[in-house]
C-alpha cells in the first residue's frame, strides 16, 4: 500500500478517534448538567413551587427554614436551593406551604 494511503487512513482514524472522544464528553457535560439540574433548583422555581413568592424565600432563607448555595462566583452566580430542602419544606407534615404556620 502507498504512503500516501497509509497516511491517509491513518489521519482518518485519528479523526474518528477525537470525534468519538468530543461525543464522549458532551455526553458527560450533558449527563452533569441534567443532574444538576435534577438536583438544585433556581429561587424562582422554588419559590413557584412552594406556591410562595421569592422574597418569601429569601425570607425563610434568612430565617434559616432553608439552605441555599452558590455555584462559582459568588458575586454574580444565581441562588440554587436543594430540591430536597424544597421538598421538604413542601410536605412539612403541617399540609401548608408555610413551615411556620400551624394546623
Amino acid at each position: 500500500m502507498p504512503l500516501s494511503k497509509l497516511a491517509q487512513l491513518a489521519s482518518r482514524r485519528l479523526a474518528e478517534e477525537r470525534e468519538a472522544r468530543h461525543a464522549k464528553a458532551w455526553n458527560e457535560a450533558r449527563a452533569a448538567r441534567e443532574k444538576f439540574r435534577s438536583e438544585w433548583m433556581t429561587a424562582a422555581t422554588a419559590a413557584e413551587s412552594l406556591d410562595i413568592s421569592t422574597r418569601t424565600l429569601r425570607r425563610w432563607t434568612r430565617r434559616g427554614l432553608i439552605g441555599c448555595v452558590r455555584f462559582g462566583d459568588e458575586d454574580q452566580s444565581p441562588i440554587r436551593y436543594s430540591r430536597s430542602d424544597v421538598e421538604r419544606l413542601r410536605s412539612g407534615g403541617t399540609g401548608f406551604s408555610n413551615p411556620q404556620r400551624q394546623q
